[in-house]
């Protein structure tokens, strides 16, 4: 408990809100989001890989994105780090391209990209990527739709993939269900 309390109170989460039930599956889920990232960053600190798990957790969640496809590509496009910059425009640990996502988010009537933030807020970023993810998983049927999040052309995007699945390969034994005992509830505080 302590552990849950320590994670979810910095992200305004009531741990007394949840049922023991719920607890457990937290937990869990925390903890198998965990063992996915060391597996594809097994050197990452063990204070960085929780905070990470709790985040990307809770993203992929409210968002619906398998956290094992958030953990590749994250691994592929900045080794999870946060100060990661890449002269095409991406930033953060998410490598977001502020200027075209800037005017996505615009023209999609969502709340603006911010720049600073996205920089500085590992948090922000996880759960913009997620947010991007989401858009790009709506307009992209079918398998492949994660692979335009590094980019919309079909060059780039076969380059890409065969990063991609070495990364997802490493984690497919921990299943698609990751999240499906992660309660609904739990995350109704979380507001990034």
């Amino acid at each position: 408990m302590k552990y849950l309390l320590f994670i979810l109170f910095p992200l305004n989460i009531w741990a007394s809100e949840l049922s023991n039930t719920e607890i457990y599956y937290v937990e869990k889920t925390f903890s198998t989001v965990e063992r996915a990232i060391k597996r594809v960053s097994p050197k990452m600190a063990k204070k960085k890989r929780k905070r990470l798990s709790v985040l990307i957790t809770l993203a992929a969640k409210k968002y619906k994105i398998d956290p094992r496809i958030m953990i590749s590509i994250m691994k592929i496009e900045s080794l999870f780090d946060q100060k990661a910059y890449n002269p095409s425009g991406d930033h953060s640990i998410a490598q977001i391209n502020y200027k075209i996502w800037k005017e996505e988010f615009k023209n999609l009537k969502r709340p603006e990209l911010m720049f600073k933030r996205l920089k500085k807020d590992d948090a922000y970023a996880i759960f913009r990527m997620a947010e991007i993810l989401s858009i790009e998983r709506a307009r992209y049927k079918g398998n492949k739709w994660h692979l335009t999040y590094h980019s919309r052309k079909k060059e780039h995007r076969d380059k890409y993939e065969i990063n991609y699945n070495k990364q997802f390969k490493k984690l497919k034994v921990f299943g698609p269900d990751i999240l499906n005992k992660f309660p609904e509830d739990s995350i109704r505080a979380v507001s990034y």
